[in-house]
């Protein structure tokens, strides 16, 4: 169903994380969004790793071997699309205008698109942003072409407005842990 609802899909990847790459695309409906697809060897190499380090454990640190079988459960939960996207919407319906949320206003988090969802796809609204690190290394090439004086003024203010994006992104992750009770581990732009 998926390949018949998208009308554009942008081959070169625009993220990439260890079970999977994000692409741009364009649904028939005329909705930017972004299209996760885990890689196809991903949960089989996993579970070669963990076999590899649980072997490892029992030989060297067997009193270690729980929380080995306990973090491999955890992980092989990241495998199943669905389950993000049902984090997904619950999260962005937690951060939606009227919802209560004290960053509400400040903080934008992608609807998925479920009926687009698989175990093995996650279809998520397009929000366009500047990522954390592209916006540091702008600033940094910024500050580099400053003369000396204006160099020491703006790299001050660029570390309260950068100081300032990571506390407001550890408050969001903590608001969703400690009040919601849902957690996203992907911060988008």
């Amino acid at each position: 169903p998926l390949a018949s609802d998208l009308k554009d899909l942008l081959p070169t990847p625009v993220g990439a994380a260890a079970t999977g790459q994000v692409h741009r695309a364009r649904l028939e409906d005329g909705r930017e969004v972004v299209v996760k697809v885990q890689y196809p060897e991903a949960q089989r190499l996993y579970r070669q790793d963990f076999a590899n380090i649980k072997i490892f454990c029992r030989l060297l640190q067997p009193e270690h071997l729980s929380y080995i079988e306990e973090l491999e459960r955890q992980f092989y939960t990241e495998f199943d699309f669905r389950r993000e996207a049902a984090d997904l919407e619950e999260i962005s319906r937690n951060f939606a205008k009227g919802s209560g949320n004290p960053f509400a206003d400040r903080v934008r988090v992608p609807e998925p698109v479920m009926e687009l969802s698989s175990r093995n796809v996650v279809v998520m609204e397009y929000l366009p942003g500047e990522t954390l690190l592209s916006y540091g290394l702008r600033k940094r090439r910024e500050l580099e072409e400053s003369s000396m004086l204006w160099r020491w003024c703006r790299g001050f203010f660029l570390l309260r407005e950068l100081q300032a994006h990571l506390e407001l992104l550890l408050a969001v992750q903590g608001y969703q842990i400690f009040v919601d009770g849902v957690f996203n581990g992907d911060p988008h732009p």
